[in-house]
């Protein structure tokens, strides 16, 4: 599994501005031509960009239009210049509709809804503080009416934040998980599932690699979206079914599949779509070793996303096209796109963001409330709504208090560390086993460890001197800070030897993390400075869960000898690879499991995975390995 990519989010967050539309209580309207015009606009947004904004026009040229109908007709066309990939005019057409929120005569209903179609623009774009700021206003507004369907939209816009821009699909599935419920509960259970609700929950299933269900619910999905304006939708629903193909390891089967969706987006000018489809169809190809006829797809996937200006599309396809420029043996040209990736990964102030996303999350659970379920419906539907409520704010307020704690905690941590490495500018190895300890008595909460080792480390320093030797350290200390994120520890460990940390957080994510850090520092190209081709740089790396086991004692060295172990095997492996272990049973023996590994995997004490076949049989350290040797030292 590869971590979480955020396109998937930015292809809801281009659904977003329809499904608002569709949720928002339609009031404000009367029946007449521009009614009409609008109501053409929003069916058509999602697929036929191009009409939308012609029957946006028809509405802001017409005598008569009202100012509630300007103000929606504006954001209409902003959503399909975004999604015809005209950045910059969707951009100003934002900033126009943002004007008329206090325009003379725009109604308090009609301002609610012209915000409500905001956010996810605003995310699309590149200005997710404002996004966030603007979805506050619509939450207490949703409230103050008590209109569920907008409620329901703060849910989905919580969980498209944190799917998108933290990377955390984890954190992002229990808000999709709860719009969809609350959307069944409010229909009944033989209503038509809503099928923009049910495509998030599918896709967020599919990226952490759930596939069985997401499958079931991109189906379910895909057959709730027969209406003509779902068309794109269709098309996204279908791509991501065949790249399911390409992820149980029939690339053969997808790769024409995403040829023929790539062709229908083309036709529906859906550019984010045509971007993403044309990633999946490169990689279809790497994975048939095909990399020449993969490096067409991958340079249009990009040019199509800096056209357009997609950030999120444009940071994936340039780590496409690094991997594809490794596969054919260009180093420098890989490395050149894979800076450039993770230069664009960095454009986001994330520790603004999360301070601003704890402060709508705490908003949230405090004043998130059904609205009143009137007619038919009757006073059982009532109890049952209460009832549901309350889960969803207890549920809302505990991940509001969890991410608060998280954010201090990580503060306290990066004030603390204080002393670093000459070298790597990086913590020494002394702070980072304080935090080592620290988090290991957190059972709630378990963190990853991982143990980084540059391969044939001792080589390098031996054959081109201690001078090249430095130069790759310094390479990939900075490698490894700008891949992770913000609030994870990264550390000089020993030698050739580094140790990342990431609190709270789930063996998915934490194996997905190793991946990420592997293929990031084998782009990189560090000369000897004697102008001589750069030599190949890789890493081995073991991963493990802190603490080893829940209620096992809180004993960081048990984490230790996992990763160490996990490392190991990786070396032994032929190293450029990671492996991991993650506790499954509670209370668990550490030094029989780790005693053997192979019978642990066997009865389901420990979860094992790797980036390719291992034997974790094997215990003997590679020679060359310096993490191997740290880690039997005290950290203290």
């Amino acid at each position: 599994m590869v971590r979480c990519s955020p396109h998937g989010a930015a292809w809801l967050a281009a659904i977003l501005f329809v499904a608002s539309a569709a949720a928002a209580a339609q009031t404000v309207l009367p029946l007449s031509s521009q009614a009409e015009a609008l109501a053409r606009c929003e069916r058509q947004v999602g697929t036929q960009p191009d009409a939308a904004e012609a029957a946006a026009r028809e509405v802001l040229d017409a005598s008569g239009t009202s100012p509630d109908q300007r103000l929606i007709a504006t954001a209409c066309l902003a959503a399909a210049q975004v999604l015809s990939g005209r950045g910059e005019a969707g951009g100003a057409s934002i900033d126009a509709a943002l004007a008329l929120l206090e325009a003379p005569g725009v109604t308090p209903i009609g301002r609610l809804e012209g915000q409500a179609r905001l956010p996810g623009l605003l995310v699309r774009v590149g200005r997710l503080d404002e996004a966030l700021a603007m979805q506050e206003s619509v939450l207490d507004g949703a409230r103050e009416r008590r209109i569920l369907p907008m409620q329901m939209e703060a849910l989905r816009f919580l969980g498209q934040v944190r799917a998108s821009e933290f990377d955390d699909p984890e954190g992002a599935l229990p808000y999709f998980r709860q719009a969809y419920d609350l959307y069944r509960e409010l229909t009944g259970s033989g209503a038509r599932p809503n099928p923009v609700v049910a495509y998030d929950l599918g896709y967020t299933l599919l990226v952490i690699g759930r596939h069985d269900e997401a499958d079931t619910m991109l189906a379910e999905s895909a057959n709730a979206a027969a209406a003509p304006e779902f068309a794109g939708l269709r098309d996204r629903i279908a791509s991501h079914r065949a790249e399911l193909l390409r992820l149980r390891g029939d690339p053969a089967a997808a790769q024409p599949q995403f040829a023929d969706i790539v062709a229908r987006q083309r036709a529906s000018h859906d550019v984010a779509g045509q971007s993403v489809t044309l990633q999946r169809l490169a990689r279809a190809r790497l994975d048939l070793d095909r990399a020449q006829e993969a490096l067409a797809p991958a340079r249009e996937a990009l040019a199509i996303a800096e056209q357009a200006r997609l950030t999120a599309e444009q940071r994936d396809a340039l780590g496409l096209l690094a991997d594809v420029h490794a596969a054919l043996g260009q180093r420098e040209a890989a490395a050149s796109h894979a800076a450039r990736s993770r230069e664009l990964g960095r454009a986001i102030d994330r520790g603004t963001t999360a301070r601003r996303l704890a402060g709508l999350q705490a908003r949230a659970a405090s004043e998130l409330a059904p609205a009143e379920v009137g007619g038919r419906a009757g006073e059982a539907r009532d109890a049952l709504w209460r009832d549901v409520a309350i889960v969803v704010l207890a549920v809302l307020a505990l991940v509001a208090l969890l991410l608060l704690a998280r954010a201090q905690r990580r503060q306290r941590a990066l004030a603390a560390l204080s002393a670093t490495d000459a070298l790597t500018q990086l913590p020494d190895r002394h702070r980072a086993a304080r935090h080592i300890e620290a988090m290991a008595t957190d059972d709630a909460a378990r963190a990853a460890l991982l143990l980084i080792d540059i391969d044939r480390f001792r080589a390098i320093n031996d054959r081109q001197g201690h001078d090249a030797g430095d130069r790759v350290l310094a390479a990939v200390a900075r490698c490894l800070r700008e891949s992770c994120d913000a609030g994870d520890v990264v550390a000089r460990w020993d030698g050739g030897a580094f140790l990342v940390l990431r609190e709270n957080t789930s063996p998915e994510a934490a194996f997905a993390l190793a991946a990420h850090l592997r293929a990031q520092i084998e782009r990189l190209q560090v000369g000897d400075g004697r102008d001589a081709p750069p030599p190949p740089l890789s890493v081995s790396i073991g991963v493990a869960s802190l603490p080893l086991f829940v209620g096992g004692g809180g004993d960081w060295r048990d984490a230790m000898r996992a990763a160490e172990r996990a490392l190991h095997v990786a070396k032994c492996a032929g190293g450029n690879a990671w492996a991991g272990l993650w506790g499954v049973a509670a209370d668990g023996d550490a030094a029989r499991a780790l005693d053997d590994v192979p019978a642990a995997l066997a009865t389901g004490v420990l979860a094992g995975e790797a980036s390719r076949a291992m034997d974790w049989s094997a215990r003997a350290a590679d020679a060359d390995s310096g993490a191997a040797h740290a880690a039997r030292k005290s950290p203290a």
